[in-house]
């Protein structure tokens, strides 16, 4: 049996202290994560800064007044896991798509990233929580030439610049309403 009682003003004035702690606590580390995920940002190698340089247009905005923007989820309601697909198409008419998978209530655990520029070559960067590396394909213009492939180690700002766009597409309304349910 659950016995209620009456905590008082003192019980309740620590209880409302310790919330603000925990609400203090928690607005450090969103800052402090902030300013890593800005100083990682800020490292990426040069070519690959115009294929995970995002931020502008993983946003409800952009995918609501963008013709063939869309945020969908892909996976079941009530699935454990959760599957996104964001497309956004760039002002240099180049296309990006992210998808990114994660457990429901967790942190992303695969994020990729598909660069398709209006020339025809497309890169592909992909993150897997397991792994903590980063793969990149480039698959030139052309079928002449085969793709090129590399693997950027755990330890650089590359993992960290993936798993920020992750919980950036994951932020969308994607769907929730009818701003960025189907593009344009």
């Amino acid at each position: 049996m659950l016995t209620l009682r009456s905590v008082g003003w003192a019980g309740a004035l620590t209880l409302a202290a310790c919330d603000a702690n925990a609400f203090d606590a928690r607005a450090r580390h969103a800052a402090a994560e902030a300013r890593a995920d800005s100083a990682a940002t800020a490292a990426i190698p040069p070519g690959l800064v115009d294929v995970l340089t995002l931020d502008m247009y993983l946003r409800d905005d952009y995918l609501r007044t963008t013709e063939g923007a869309s945020c969908v989820v892909q996976s079941a309601p009530g699935a454990p896991e959760e599957r996104r697909r964001v497309r956004a198409p760039l002002p240099d008419s180049a296309l990006v798509i992210v998808y990114v998978r994660s457990a429901t209530d967790t942190a992303p655990r695969r994020v990729e990233v598909l660069r398709r520029a209006g020339s025809g070559e497309q890169i592909g960067v992909a993150w897997t929580a397991d792994e903590n590396d980063v793969a990149v394909v480039r698959w030139p213009n052309g079928l002449d030439r085969p793709p090129e492939q590399g693997v950027y180690p755990r330890g650089g700002p590359l993992p960290r610049v993936l798993r920020a766009l992750g919980r950036r597409a994951r932020a969308l309304s994607c769907g929730r309403d009818d701003a960025t349910a189907g593009g344009h």
